[in-house]
């Protein structure tokens, strides 16, 4: 630097050109991801019906109701994760499902509180179960293994568990199986199917009467008796 001249200020930075705008077909909100999902659910959720025609009783209704959209989560397992109880999916195709079930149930005297009741216990069961199809699928993807290779491999600490004296009814039962236990959830289902329906079965076709001795709702306090 030269006597008496000032020192030379520093360079500024270059400023980066400002990115072009995305253009609004290619941004990936997550509202836009959402919204896709569920018309996707929705158009899957249509490729099941019950028909036109209910069938005679409400007992096979409710069962066509019921095998219907099972047999709609075995084709598409992923479907039965996309709406829970607390949080339904609210598209027209998964409330046609509904629509026939109720439909199905009606005309038998419930009070609404209890038709609905019924119905999301139904749709419960078959969702309950309908969930570990895809659970599976991830599992067997993550793994490399079956369902049959998984538990062979868990054979030494079940058979830990069962010897361990802890657990007597469990090993009575574990140990009675021949090949042991095969898990079969269309079996699972339409057993479990069945036992509602046998369970359901006095208070449907009971009506307001039945629905009253089977005492007091969960959350409900009991009504004053006379004063």
């Amino acid at each position: 630097m030269v006597a008496g001249t000032a020192p030379a200020a520093p360079a500024l930075p270059a400023r980066r050109p400002p990115a072009p705008a995305a253009r609004p077909e290619q941004e990936l909100s997550l509202e836009r991801i959402v919204r896709t999902a569920i018309e996707i659910a929705d158009a899957a959720s249509g490729e099941a019906s019950c028909g036109a025609d209910a069938p005679e009783g409400w007992r096979a209704g409710v069962e066509l109701g019921a095998r219907t959209p099972w047999g709609l989560y075995r084709r598409q397992p992923w479907l039965a994760q996309t709406g829970g109880l607390t949080r339904p999916l609210l598209v027209p195709n998964l409330l046609v499902h509904g629509e026939w079930m109720l439909g199905a149930l009606d005309a038998h005297g419930l009070d609404p509180t209890t038709l609905f009741d019924i119905h999301v216990l139904l749709y419960s069961h078959v969702q309950g179960l309908a969930v570990h199809l895809e659970m599976e699928a991830h599992a067997r993807a993550a793994t490399g293994q079956t369902e049959d290779e998984w538990m062979d491999s868990r054979t030494p600490v079940l058979r830990e568990l069962m010897e361990s004296g802890r657990f007597p009814t469990s090993a009575k039962v574990v140990g009675a199986f021949e090949d042991g236990y095969d898990l079969r959830l269309d079996a699972l289902f339409e057993l479990g199917l069945g036992t509602l329906l046998d369970g359901l079965t006095p208070l449907v076709e009971g009506g307001p009467a039945t629905a009253e001795c089977g005492g007091t709702r969960s959350g409900s306090r009991p009504s004053p008796g006379p004063r």
